[in-house]
């Protein structure tokens, strides 16, 4: 992980002690790192640890989540969201509120198709040389899908319709 959250977690003994049991049951101690020194930390200023409404393994199963690309980051803040408001697991979040990540090509095809055929002009300048433009086509496709679009997919399939 990385030196400054490892000093914030040694410094923290509570929140220390709470990265590690995430941390023993997941294989990726520097996600698990991230959302203990950055989200879990921020929402303990106004609550003790031992209030939250979840325990360490809801969070290793979020990270999991993440890790395993069934959720964006997007939605992963959301269903930690949920978490906090003791909405149960994040699996039960994740179904609760439809924010499985969406990675079928044909769906993920007619939002990016549905994209360019709304931003007609900046297609033409784009492919004009206005390359810049990559990035606003992703993020219009990824607000279509409610963050929930595999941005890696989206990326794919918008190189091949703008560049084929």
């Amino acid at each position: 992980i990385a030196d400054a959250d490892a000093r914030i977690l040694i410094d923290d003994g509570p929140l220390g002690e709470f990265f590690e049991r995430v941390a023993a049951g997941h294989g990726n101690p520097a996600g698990v790192a991230n959302w203990v020194v950055n989200d879990m930390r921020r929402e303990l200023k106004d609550r003790e640890l031992g209030e939250l409404p979840f325990d360490p393994s809801d969070l290793g199963m979020l990270v999991t989540l993440i890790d395993d690309g069934k959720v964006t980051g997007k939605a992963a803040k959301t269903v930690f969201e949920g978490l906090m408001a003791g909405e149960g697991t994040p699996a039960e979040i994740v179904a609760a509120r439809g924010l499985q990540q969406l990675d079928d090509a044909a769906e993920l095809e007619h939002l990016v198709d549905g994209v360019l055929a709304g931003e007609a002009e900046n297609v033409a300048l784009y492919r004009e040389g206005k390359s810049a433009l990559f990035g606003f086509f992703v993020g219009q496709v990824m607000k279509a899908s409610r963050g929930r679009a595999d941005p890696s997919t989206v990326a794919s399939l918008l190189r091949q319709r703008l560049e084929g």
